[in-house]
């Protein structure tokens, strides 16, 4: 076990997703970044569907009551294992009685812990991801909470990746490439080329469902309406209020506003992993 003995913020347990139930409106959810939580679990040749701490701006203090090896990938945080600084992109070997505390960094949001075998919560609908909302998933941490993991000998060899060398460039990259959606047309001219010659700002209330594109409004003065329509984590929505907002990880599955554009699976994550008040360049690709 774990024991979370200091919570940090907005950190919860994530796979890869909640799939097959976008039908029943329940969101796929998952990592916000899956470049960065495949690293995770790459250096501890782990699954690449086991489950990982998803710490936002701030990490927890955690009490470690097992031997594991473990690894902190994505944005940059300050790592210290029993007071003592510790690299991250790395597999570190902890111990019982070890304690570890991830503390705030000055780029990116969203960094992965991985454990040897991953984190062994609850499943809910074939997933470990946490979504509040609709009660799946253990709750974002809070103090005390217990958290589960896999009994391992760390005097076995661990087969790991640890020479990887993990470029953090992308944490300081605005550039996110995008395609037209289903509504794109809808816009003239001058608005289509408003999206890609100013760039936006991460609104203040962004979160797992969605990233609001403030201070470069989009305003569609005949804006037809749609039926309610699919989206997806990607999916950029231009409201009436006409501020862009791209849907993320726990992003509804229909909506009814106008889908002008659409965010490259790769670069999601990128955006993700832009902070509020930070700027993001829309790029016009082919795929």
């Amino acid at each position: 076990m774990i024991v979370v003995q200091r919570a940090g913020l907005h950190c919860s347990i994530q796979d890869r997703g909640r799939f097959g139930y976008r039908h029943l409106g329940v969101p796929v959810s998952g990592v916000m970044d899956e470049t960065s939580a495949g690293l995770a679990n790459l250096l501890l040749d782990n699954d690449g569907h086991d489950a990982l701490l998803e710490i936002g701006l701030l990490g927890p203090d955690l009490y470690f009551e097992a031997d594991t090896w473990i690894a902190l990938t994505g944005a940059p945080k300050e790592l210290s294992l029993n007071s003592e600084p510790a690299k991250i992109n790395a597999a570190l070997t902890l111990k019982k009685g070890d304690k570890l505390s991830i503390k705030s960094g000055v780029r990116g949001v969203w960094s992965y812990l991985s454990v040897k075998g991953g984190f062994r919560t609850d499943e809910h609908l074939k997933s470990r991801s946490s979504y509040p909302p609709a009660n799946l998933g253990l709750p974002y941490l809070k103090k005390n909470n217990r958290l589960p993991i896999l009994s391992i000998s760390t005097s076995q060899k661990l087969e790991t990746h640890s020479k990887l060398n993990i470029s953090q460039s992308r944490f300081d990259d605005q550039i996110v490439r995008v395609l037209p959606g289903p509504e794109f047309d809808y816009l003239s001219e001058d608005q289509k080329d408003k999206l890609f010659f100013k760039p936006f700002k991460i609104g203040n209330n962004s979160g797992r469902m969605a990233y609001f594109l403030e201070e470069n409004t989009i305003a569609m003065h005949k804006r037809p309406d749609i039926i309610t329509s699919i989206v997806a984590p990607g999916t950029i929505q231009l409201p009436s209020s006409g501020v862009p907002m791209a849907l993320m990880k726990d992003a509804q599955s229909t909506g009814g506003y106008p889908r002008i554009l659409h965010v490259v699976k790769e670069d999601l994550g990128k955006l993700a992993q832009r902070r509020a008040g930070e700027e993001v360049t829309l790029l016009r690709t082919k795929y």
